[in-house]
């Protein structure tokens, strides 16, 4: 097991006790990293997917902290996937975020 496909699945078991445990900040955190990583490994539909999710729970529980980072991480997701109209509009969303 290569280094990318460790850290996948220390990532997949922190994700899973956050669930466990119901730690929203972590949980949306290390949704985010996973994304990332997918990402670069080329699994964006993977990448998509964790992204959306950290998304939701960072807009219905209030745990916004980490909510920049996963915007960024959606829209290069976007773009890997060729839908830049897409992706253009999540980096704007994310942009207006950072200005209130």
């Amino acid at each position: 097991m290569g280094k990318r496909e460790q850290a996948l699945s220390a990532l997949d078991r922190t994700i899973a006790e956050a669930r466990r445990i119901v730690d929203l900040r972590v949980l949306t955190d290390t949704l985010t990293l996973r994304a990332k990583l997918n990402s670069e490994l080329g699994a964006f539909g993977k990448s998509e997917t964790d992204c959306v999710e950290a998304l939701r729970l960072s807009r219905d529980s209030a745990v916004r902290f980490y909510e920049m980072d996963a915007y960024e991480v959606y829209g290069d997701c976007l773009s890997g996937m060729k839908r830049c109209p897409e992706a253009v509009q999540v980096f704007e969303t994310g942009f207006q975020l950072c200005q209130s």
